[in-house]
């Protein structure tokens, strides 16, 4: 038999997942996506003439695996009934695009033991970017949008071939007579319609099937099902007016990932052992591992927060079960425990991406820079984990993240919002890549930043602030919102001084007269506090210069300190049981 390497990866994001606002839409194709990538390894697995199979990786919309062919046995043969398959085996993957190569490892020559550890990991280096520009090379050479099939065309007449999907504004559509976003006889394409159907029913299990465990066993969750849409994801207004209908979409991604990995492959890190393949297959399963430890976390934050539940009065639209027919959990149809406010649109990789109430932004980063760092999201010092790390000796580095929060309404664009927290992400990474930081952006109306971030970013600091001030520590982040609940709740901090303090930055900038006003604050600072003490947590995360007052000024709203959710009660969790 011989040795061979098959990549699959999923491509063309924007015109087969980005390419609508509707957040069910986008959710089931990055579902899909996932899925796929678990399927084609049980594909291969099926069939007769390959032999030994290796998953390496396998995480978002990317598969990498080592295989043995039969003699005889033709790759291109294979990779073409690879391709076949995977939508006979859920004929959703049709509206996907995918590119599948294999190609024959290159054996190193023999060596002397001392060289030959070297020679094995350039060797799979080698393969493995061999595969990788394959994937390229057949990406270019295919179409990047699935056209329909001619038997999914709407109608046969003039008239009904001109209708277009309300979602897309691409693909051709047909009237569904089903409730669809509060709407009948919406007209929508079948690659929309299918993505979204899989997106809503799917969400309870796919959490389910990425824990490895029953999301609700038993009944004693405090939640009985997700928020529907971005309108019931919005924050309540219960922790003030100045929140409601707004959320915070988050994003982090891995500061060198890749170059650590490779680094790994080689052998550079005493923190590898074994073949180069085993490198490679042990570094993505330390990852998946901890993407688990996290979104467990992310999910009890949540679930433990009083805003982190949608309870029934507060939903905007009809119950799910009269909108699509859709699939409730088991046993679930009529429980009246609330739902989560919460959209993990994808956590693959080194990357994710969640939605959460706008009160609950600043506490869901906290929460992530506590998890992967290791630190205890209340003081901010080493936790009883050690948070992410290269390996698991004592003295393995840390892995950090960069990461891009957006505060915003709920109906703004979904897919504009998703590119802003990244690039705020990328301002992060170039800023510092051996720290995990967090740049965020706090936005009224979406359509004045414009194409330059970077320029809204300058124009938006005063005279004397530069824009890399208002980037903050990721380890700093979680002992913010006890000290600014201390300074609300005691109105030791009047929002009054806040707002004239950051309107003098903006108009004299840096300098005397801020200055003049700090000492003023310190001298109408309520007796027997203080006011440096109660600052000290605030600067350490924003700063010992005068950008303090920016951050708090545009954070203010959102710094919330979350109040606990109240059990579940009985009654509630019996008719889930």
């Amino acid at each position: 038999m011989a040795g061979y390497l098959l990549r699959i990866e999923g491509v063309n994001f924007a015109s087969t997942m980005l390419d609508t606002t509707d957040l069910s839409t986008v959710r089931g194709a990055s579902f899909l996506y996932l899925e796929a990538i678990t399927r084609i390894d049980k594909i291969l697995r099926g069939r007769p003439e390959v032999g030994r199979v290796e998953t390496l990786s396998q995480g978002g919309s990317v598969g990498l695996f080592s295989l043995d062919l039969a003699d005889g046995a033709s790759p291109t043969q294979i990779r073409d009934a690879l391709e076949a398959e995977l939508p006979k085996s859920n004929k959703l993957f049709s509206h996907l695009t995918f590119v599948v190569d294999l190609v024959k490892m290159r054996e190193p020559p023999a060596l002397p033991p001392s060289e030959d550890a070297d020679e094995q990991a350039r060797a799979f280096l080698h393969n493995r970017e061999r595969v990788i520009a394959a994937n390229r090379w057949r990406q270019q050479q295919s179409p990047s949008l699935v056209a329909p099939s001619p038997q999914s065309m709407p109608g046969g007449d003039r008239e009904t071939s001109k209708r277009v999907c309300e979602f897309d504004l691409v693909r051709p559509g047909s009237i569904r007579s089903e409730l669809i976003k509060g709407k009948q006889n919406r007209c929508l394409s079948d690659s929309v319609n299918d993505r979204r159907r899989y997106g809503i029913d799917c969400k309870f299990y796919w959490y389910q099937e990425f824990l490895r465990r029953p999301l609700d066993a038993g009944g004693r969750a405090p939640f009985a099902d997700f928020a529907n849409d971005m309108a019931d994801l919005a924050d309540p207004g219960s922790d003030g007016p100045n929140l409601k209908g707004k959320i915070a979409v988050f994003y982090a991604d891995g500061n060198g990932f890749g170059r650590i990995q490779d680094d790994l492959i080689r052998g550079k890190n005493p923190w590898s052992a074994g073949p180069p393949e085993h490198r490679q297959r042990d570094w993505d399963d330390r990852l998946r591992h901890y993407r688990r430890l996290l979104l467990e976390r992310v999910l009890d934050t949540v679930a433990g927060s009083k805003a982190g539940l949608q309870q029934l009065g507060e939903m905007t639209k009809k119950p799910l079960k009269e909108e699509v027919k859709l699939r409730k959990p088991p046993g679930k149809a009529d429980d009246k425990r609330p739902n989560l406010r919460l959209e993990t649109l994808y956590a693959a990789g080194d990357e994710g991406m969640w939605i959460v109430p706008a009160s609950l932004g600043w506490t869901l980063a906290a929460t992530f820079f506590a998890e992967t760092l290791g630190r205890d999201i209340e003081t901010g010092r080493q936790g009883p984990r050690p948070g992410w790390t290269i390996g698991d000796h004592v003295d393995a580095p840390p892995l950090h993240h960069a990461a891009g929060l957006v505060f915003c309404h709920h109906d703004a664009p979904i897919t504009r919002i998703q590119t802003l927290a990244r690039n705020l992400a990328e301002i992060a990474k170039a800023h510092d890549r051996s720290q995990s930081l967090l740049c965020y952006q706090v936005l009224e109306s979406f359509d004045h930043i414009g194409r330059d971030l970077d320029a809204f970013r300058r124009e938006r600091c005063p005279a004397g602030i530069a824009p890399s001030q208002m980037i903050v520590p990721g380890e700093k982040m979680g002992p913010v919102l006890g000290s600014i609940d201390a300074l609300k709740s005691g109105k030791k901090l009047p929002r009054r001084q806040l707002k004239r303090l950051a309107l003098t930055l903006h108009m004299d900038g840096a300098g005397e007269s801020v200055s003049a006003l700090e000492k003023t604050l310190r001298d109408e600072y309520p007796r027997g506090a203080d006011l440096a003490a109660d600052l000290a947590p605030l600067r350490d995360c924003f700063g010992d210069g005068q950008a303090l007052w920016l951050h708090l000024d545009d954070l203010w709203d959102f710094l919330v300190k979350p109040e606990a959710a109240s059990a579940v009660a009985p009654a509630q969790a019996e008719g889930a049981a």
